[in-house]
């Protein structure tokens, strides 16, 4: 048996620097939280090899008394906290103790800083976490702090890195959490030596979102700001035309501290379930202040997660802001019209695009130096329209000055959001209807014209109308003229008969009807029967899976009244008479979100006066 003996120094060093140095960005992370907390205005951020050969952090903050210098580098040394008290109150970034110690340890490690009150700076150097020196030097206010050949004396760590790529990658999503909260200061952010963006720093989150994610996200988003006693949510989120195939794009911040949140995610993507379509998820930035004693962010070494002592609050707090949102805003696309052109106009536009190109890369070794000597907004927005890659796009626009990311911020939809008329839809001027499937109607007081599909609009006033009842517990049920009688195994009936009064809040009264047999008296009004008949057995499927029937929560279960929904409404290819069409258009203006179907596809679609006459050359 191996006797029990106490480990050095440097090797509890290297364990405590796995808790905190997963890999580069874990490194940057870390630096970055310490430059906010310093209360810095402007940070850049470079990186060489994915951080693996170099990682430099530089900030304007309030620097490292020189006398402290030495303590910075010490385990469990910190000046964020003091108490036991302020441990469960924290109200800063980047408090553990450990970190710059940790990274010392796996790294070489330069530091130089400098306060205002000093008129020299000092530098200090470390080598896998031994002190070398601490010197004067000249130096601007502020720390500069520099990490070379990370894990170099650890090959198994350096081994367990991804790719460049990958790794590069998570460098950049931190930064651009990090920017994206700290919106009043200014990021740069340099990798291999190319300027990959700069934030404005100008306290406007739109422009900070433009800067590092572009204009095609910028320009979807849409502005959130709700109290909720005293919880404070706030932030950017999708619009109806701004969606993702994943959740990578939704930042949570809690005290402008970027989380991993499943519970605000599954609240977030709960608001947009039958708004985007299935298996697209809403891009947002949100924030919620809340007092740090209603929040535990202890639960996790790098404190990416949090726990809320009052998850019901938030979760009613999302509900009512998404709610009042989705009333309050008018979100009908404009499509664009775009004449087709013909086989010799595309010919010359490609040959143009080549030749372009081709003379903006001439005489230059480095492509990206050329088009920084020459960008202008308009040869920009030319340029932009030949490149269809999303980074592509977001690196070019970094090039752009801040007064042009401001002319172009201004003229996003976010910020001319319109209003929702209340009676918006009922006050159209009717013109008719075109192929048995869309009503065509006129908005005098904008000059557009308006195209519903009629089947979306009206599947999403059934599915809505049944959700409200559902809500109220007033599911408003027929009683039926011939009951329908229903054959199933003796164990499915007993459990529906178990389910009776949970079926009931459904719509549906059901009886014993002998061996195998199931009697329905009542069933919701909402559906056509046999509609309902086929929502009793995809409840019944339910049962099975779960043995309750939560009508409130499963998201089956709404997904199943969609889909009722649109097998009751109107069809396409219905001729539909002036009052019918009335009155359709005044139910839509009594729903909660009238944009899109149940599935999240678009009920309206609106057409600007000159974009048609652009398409006659008028």
């Amino acid at each position: 048996m191996r006797t029990i003996k106490k480990l050095d120094d440097a090797l509890i060093s290297k364990i405590a620097a796995g808790e905190v140095v997963e890999n580069p960005a874990s490194v940057v992370k870390e630096l970055l939280e310490n430059s906010i907390d310093s209360g810095a205005s402007s940070i850049t951020v470079e990186i060489e090899k994915a951080g693996k050969k170099l990682i430099r952090v530089t900030d304007n903050g309030s620097g490292i008394p020189g006398s402290e210098l030495h303590l910075a580098f010490e385990r469990h040394a910190t000046s964020k906290l003091y108490n036991e008290n302020d441990l469960f109150q924290i109200k800063s970034l980047g408090f553990r103790g450990e970190a710059l110690a940790s990274i010392a340890a796996v790294s070489e490690l330069e530091i130089t800083t400098k306060t205002a009150q000093s008129d020299l700076g000092k530098r200090a150097t470390m080598l896998n976490g031994g002190l070398i020196e601490i010197s004067d030097i000249g130096a601007k206010d502020g720390t500069t702090v520099i990490c070379r050949n990370l894990f170099n004396k650890i090959p198994a760590r350096l081994n367990f890195l991804k790719s460049d790529t990958i790794e590069t990658n998570r460098v950049i999503d931190v930064v651009n959490r990090l920017a994206s909260a700290q919106n009043h200061i200014s990021f740069k952010l340099i990798s291999e030596r190319k300027h990959i963006y700069t934030t404005p720093g100008n306290m406007n989150l739109l422009d900070t979102v433009y800067s590092i994610h572009g204009k095609v996200i910028a320009g979807n988003l849409a502005r959130i700001d709700y109290f909720h006693r005293d919880i404070h949510l706030h932030g950017l989120v999708s619009n109806l035309h701004n969606s993702h195939s994943n959740r990578s794009m939704q930042y949570f911040y809690v005290n402008k501290r970027w989380i991993k949140s499943p519970f605000l995610s599954e609240l977030l993507n709960g608001s947009f379930f039958h708004i985007l379509e299935k298996r697209r998820y809403p891009v947002s930035f949100l924030f919620i202040d809340i007092h740090p004693s209603s929040i535990d962010i202890n639960i996790s070494p790098n404190k990416t997660e949090i726990k809320f002592k009052d998850e019901k609050s938030v979760s009613d707090m999302f509900k009512a802001a998404f709610s009042k949102l989705m009333e309050n805003h008018s979100w009908i696309p404009e499509e664009k019209i775009h004449p087709r052109p013909n086989a010799s106009d595309l010919k010359m536009h490609k040959e143009q695009s080549i030749l372009e190109k081709q003379n903006s890369y001439l005489g230059s070794g480095d492509p990206s130096t050329k088009i920084n000597e020459n960008v202008s907004p308009v040869s920009f927005a030319e340029m932009e329209s030949d490149y269809s890659n999303d980074d592509v796009q977001s690196s070019l626009q970094a090039l752009l000055p801040f007064n042009s990311i401001y002319e172009e911020c201004v003229k996003n939809p976010i910020e001319t959001q319109e209003t929702r008329k209340r009676e918006y839809f009922k006050d159209l001027l009717l013109i008719g209807q075109v192929f048995d499937s869309y009503i065509i109607c006129e908005d005098p007081s904008t000059n557009e014209m308006i195209l519903i599909d009629q089947h979306a609009a009206h599947e999403k006033i059934i599915y809505e109308s049944f959700v409200n009842q559902l809500k109220d517990k007033a599911i408003l049920s027929q009683v039926l003229i011939q009951p329908f009688a229903l054959n199933m195994p003796e164990t499915e009936k007993t459990l529906l008969l178990a389910s009776e009064r949970a079926l009931s809040s459904l719509g549906f009264e059901i009886d014993d009807f002998g061996p195998n047999m199931l009697l329905v008296r009542e069933a919701p009004s909402i559906f056509p029967m046999q509609t309902s008949i086929s929502f009793l057995e995809e409840l019944k499927d339910m049962l099975l899976k779960t043995s309750a029937v939560d009508s409130m929560k499963s998201e089956e279960m709404i997904y199943s009244i969609a889909v009722k929904a649109c097998h009751s409404a109107i069809k396409a290819n219905d001729r539909l008479v002036k009052i019918e069409i009335e009155s359709l258009l005044s139910d839509m203006d009594d729903l909660n979100n009238p944009y899109t179907c149940p599935h999240g596809r678009p009920t309206v679609v609106r057409i600007g006066r000159a974009e048609i006459e652009k398409y006659f050359n008028r």
